[in-house]
Order: C-alpha cells, then structure tokens, then sequence
C-alpha cells in the first residue's frame, strides 16, 4: 500500500516554526475525508477514491503513531520539530479512523 502524507508546499520548507507534514494538517485532511464519506451515497462513482484515500492515509499515519502514549507529534516527520505529542492533530487521526 502506498504511503501519503499531505504536505506543505515547498515555501515552508527549512522553516522550524511550521512543519511541512504538519500532524494537525494531516487530520484535517482524514477528519474532512471521514465526514465527505458519511455524506456521500454509497453508489456514488468515485466513493472508492475516497475511500481508498482514506485507508491509505489512515494506514500511513498509524505507523507515525507514539507508541508511548498514543498520540500524534506537531511534525509527523521530525518528531523533535517540536517535541512531544500534539493532541489536536491526534483528535482528528482516532476520529477518522
């Protein structure tokens, strides 16, 4: 399965202050995708993009998770920028999930 993780654009690169594979960004991408497929009818012709999308995302952010305690960090790919869990991002992965 195919690993995605949604990032900034390349402006924000080098930037300490705001990760380019923000934890909270990427749970607003999976919590918005969890609520599209409440909404959308399940015969609709391109639901299997959604959810595959999903699953993928889903799939990719459970590896990232903290084992320690469960939760999400700030950057999902440098969890020293900055350390320790960041638990709005990490609302948004279990809710989605």
């Amino acid at each position: 399965m195919a690993s995605i993780i949604a990032t900034r654009g390349s402006r924000r690169a080098g930037r300490r202050t705001a990760s380019p594979s923000s934890g909270r960004g990427n749970g607003w991408v999976v919590g918005g995708l969890a609520r599209v497929l409440e909404a959308l009818p399940a015969d609709y012709p391109t639901r299997g993009r959604y959810v595959d999308t999903l699953k993928t995302m889903a799939a990719s952010l459970a590896k990232l998770q903290r084992k320690e305690d469960g939760l999400w960090t700030a950057s999902l790919l440098d969890a020293q920028d900055p350390a320790g869990p960041e638990t709005t991002g990490s609302a948004f992965c279990v809710y989605s999930m």
